[in-house]
């Protein structure tokens, strides 16, 4: 039953939870949504595709058999470059005017959340098996709950360059994402999710750091409300 409640609390509740939240704050709606165009595009409709035509290619597919660590390698870093791009572009297009510490949080959560109701609702069919026990829910929502702390991180970490109109830290958060995903091949179980949890709470580190360090300038203050300046 726990199983079941953290499962669904992280893999659907908190994206519902700040869906409605922004269906009443409609000023956050926008960067909302961007998020999760954001993942939709740059992982549904463009990387997994790719990979799944570059392993019908039989050079390819026996070089990642043979080759395991290397191929882990290879998905980690496009996983960072595929979705930091995303996050990047979509803060110069669509969420080119919402860069509040706010706007990069309620991004973060519509990206790392519709990709946890995506995994969420791959678990749905085998949740009748009795091989999917009690322990695999939880564990299945326990990552989650620290994938969407490292999203909203990342988010901040990329926003964070756009406002200064600096790629380091995009090319950063890139890197990141690849160590974070890179162990995968490497380690498993409750390991794999105590690492996965150390990064996420760092994740939630640096986004309350930010908190305190995003300032509004000038031109911003004309975007935003005068109560959110400092976000």
């Amino acid at each position: 039953m726990a199983g079941n409640i953290i499962m669904f609390l992280f893999c659907f509740g908190v994206f519902a939870a700040a869906a409605v939240f922004c269906c009443f704050q409609r000023k956050y709606l926008l960067a909302f949504a961007a998020g999760i165009t954001a993942f939709a595009v740059s992982q549904l409709m463009l990387r997994i595709p790719l990979l799944s035509l570059l392993n019908e290619w039989p050079m390819y597919f026996q070089w990642s058999l043979e080759n395991p660590i290397w191929a882990g390698l290879f998905a980690a870093v496009t996983a960072g470059i595929f979705e930091e791009t995303g996050r990047w572009i979509m803060f110069q297009t669509a969420a080119k005017k919402k860069h509040s510490w706010a706007d990069g949080v309620l991004f973060g959560l519509g990206h790392g959340g519709i990709e946890a109701v995506w995994v969420g609702s791959k678990m749905i069919p085998y949740l009748g098996n009795p091989a999917v026990t009690s322990m695999n829910r939880f564990m299945c929502g326990f990552e989650r709950m620290s994938c969407l702390s490292i999203h909203v991180g990342l988010t901040m970490m990329v926003l964070k360059g756009v406002r200064k109109k600096s790629r380091k830290y995009y090319l950063l958060a890139i890197l990141l994402h690849t160590a974070v995903d890179f162990p995968i091949v490497l380690i498993h179980g409750w390991t794999l999710e105590g690492y996965v949890f150390l990064w996420g709470a760092a994740g939630v580190a640096f986004t309350l750091w930010c908190r305190t360090k995003m300032k509004y300038t000038e031109a911003e203050k004309d975007i935003y409300p005068v109560k959110e300046i400092g976000m």
